[in-house]
């Protein structure tokens, strides 16, 4: 490993544990005692309206819009929610969100909320939409500045749209907006895309881009615009390790479908560089395999940086503890069940993917800290 990466990492976790030990910041970061919420931030997203710079949080649950142009003293202008919620009980429904992005079009900015809410029996919509320009402009005064609104059913100027699971796609965990394209990660094989022109509020649904292998776990990707209609996009998968991806589409309802092209598809499963390369579960060895959760490439496309994770399964007959259990390891401290060891932040050459020379570098940001390639 370069002496220049091992100084880097001691950098940023020396860095970021002096920065939490100050009493001050720009902004605190206890917000559920700042804003007398429950629960802290899930996510965090910025955009500016009106010359004023907000700062989207997924916060309590649900999304609180927070003016921070005086960033010792942000200010929560609105906290959207569920209509059975209430902050003062822990325990009342609240719109999980692990994901925020915004658009704007024609002067409103719009804001699109992941649910993940696959496995419930009565799930919210795939994506639900808000008008980021009325929830401003109509929220009450505080200290009871919210808007509660029904997630199944849109109404009103603040709450103007959803997307429904098709089947298919019955679930949004992370999102991604390029140009004018919604791209959401289905933690399954499948990478939906919508055109959010001309009517953000009602996307148009383009189709959907088929990852290899089969349940791929699709996390989170970066997407890169090329032309209006043509994108890289740059899939991280927890099990298909980093998909690049060329597509090209057509406009909303200008194509005949399928209305996403896909040019090209780059497959780089991580577990070559292990044992047993093709194993998922096994009942005779142990074996191990690399999970991606975000790629980002370089300005040139060069190189792609990814974090990924070691992921340790044991053999099935070494099993003999639930998930739960606090017993995690036998000896010689073998996991008895599939468990995070270390989380890696590394770089590959775009050209060489797929090849055992591909991988470049890495730094170890969790974990042990080794020498040399891994």
């Amino acid at each position: 490993m370069n002496k220049s990466l091992l100084s880097l990492c001691f950098f940023i976790i020396f860095f970021s544990t002096w920065g939490y030990s100050q009493s001050t910041g720009n902004i605190p970061l206890h917000c559920k005692t700042k804003f007398n919420r429950y629960f802290g931030v899930g996510d965090v997203w910025g955009v500016q309206i009106n010359n004023i710079n907000y700062a989207l949080v997924t916060l309590d649950g649900g999304l609180s819009v927070v003016n921070t142009n005086s960033p010792s003293n942000p200010i929560e202008i609105v906290h959207i929610d569920s209509i059975d919620y209430v902050k003062t009980d822990p325990q009342s429904p609240r719109i999980w969100i692990p994901d925020v992005e915004t658009f704007t079009y024609n002067g409103t900015t719009y804001a699109y909320l992941a649910t993940n809410r696959k496995k419930e029996t009565n799930p919210f919509p795939l994506v639900m939409i808000i008008n980021l320009n009325a929830a401003i402009n109509n929220a009450p005064p505080p200290p009871n500045n919210e808007i509660l609104i029904d997630p199944y059913n849109p109404s009103g100027p603040v709450y103007v749209g959803k997307i429904n699971d098709n089947g298919q796609i019955d679930q949004s965990h992370t999102l991604t907006i390029a140009g004018r394209f919604l791209y959401v990660a289905t933690m399954n094989d499948s990478l939906p895309v919508w055109d959010l022109i001309p009517n953000p509020a009602n996307p148009h649904y383009l189709g959907f881009i088929q990852l290899n292998p089969t349940y791929s776990v699709l996390h989170e990707m970066y997407v890169k615009p090329i032309t209006a209609f043509h994108a890289k996009i740059y899939a991280a998968c927890v099990v298909g390790g980093l998909q690049v991806i060329d597509a090209t589409y057509y406009a909303a309802g200008q194509g005949n479908p399928p209305e996403i092209t896909v040019n090209s598809l780059i497959t780089h499963l991580y577990d070559f560089d292990k044992a047993y390369p093709n194993k998922r579960e096994s009942d005779d060895a142990l074996f191990n395999y690399r999970a991606t959760h975000s790629a980002w490439p370089t300005s040139n496309e060069q190189y792609i940086f990814t974090t990924d994770e070691l992921l340790v399964w044991p053999p099935q007959s070494q099993q003999q503890y639930s998930g739960e259990d606090q017993n995690l390891y036998t000896p010689p401290n073998i996991l008895r069940s599939p468990r995070r060891e270390g989380t890696f932040l590394r770089v590959w050459q775009t050209s060489l993917l797929g090849q055992n020379n591909s991988l470049k570098g890495w730094l170890l940001c969790l974990g042990r800290i080794s020498v040399g390639n891994y």
